[in-house]
């Protein structure tokens, strides 16, 4: 061995020896005021797995939907899905509710990013009523493929319109109908 190598080892042992002594990994005493031997920091085991995904798959979070098919007697449904000019809207009401007629709204919304709300909206579509923008009802709902169910009995008899409101920018598609509740809703 040269004289170089051996400062070289030298060098080294000092260097470990300074690791050591700072992270006070030594079995006899330290500098300071502790007196025994050093246990050292504990380390606690994870206590399951994790995973880092570094590309996430371009693409929908959220599963895509369907609307599903007219309901005997349904009142009004709106549909949205995506086209090359950006998100297209289908409209179409049906028949009137009848009074004290107990009705269902069914909703789903699917969108790129989880955690966004939408809303739906029941406005008074009867002769006179339209247009002035007046919401009967209205509820939020998650847009993340979930369907949505909610009973009402609280409608006006007539024409009744339902909506989509304060969809997302990255909406896939959506669709809210308004129906007779019973069998089959």
């Amino acid at each position: 061995m040269g004289v170089g190598s051996g400062a070289r080892v030298a060098g080294a042992a000092v260097g470990v020896l300074a690791c050591l002594l700072l992270l006070g990994c030594t079995d006899g005493p330290t500098r300071g005021d502790r007196t025994g031997p050093s246990t050292g920091p504990t380390v606690a085991a994870p206590t399951a797995p994790f995973e880092t995904v570094i590309d996430a798959p371009p693409g929908p979070v959220t599963p895509p939907l369907r609307a599903p098919a007219r309901a005997p007697g349904e009142h009004s449904r709106t549909v949205v899905s995506t086209g090359p000019a950006g998100l297209d809207f289908r409209d179409s009401d049906g028949a009137d509710v009848r009074s004290g007629e107990p009705t269902v709204i069914e909703a789903s919304c699917s969108a790129r990013t989880v955690g966004r709300v939408t809303r739906w909206v029941v406005y008074d579509a009867r002769p006179g009523a339209w247009g002035r923008g007046t919401a009967l009802l209205t509820h939020p709902f998650p847009c993340d493929g979930s369907v949505t169910t909610v009973e009402v009995t609280t409608l006006p008899a007539g024409r009744m319109h339902v909506a989509l409101s304060d969809l997302p920018a990255d909406t896939l598609g959506a669709y809210a109908a308004l129906r007779p509740s019973g069998p089959g809703s």
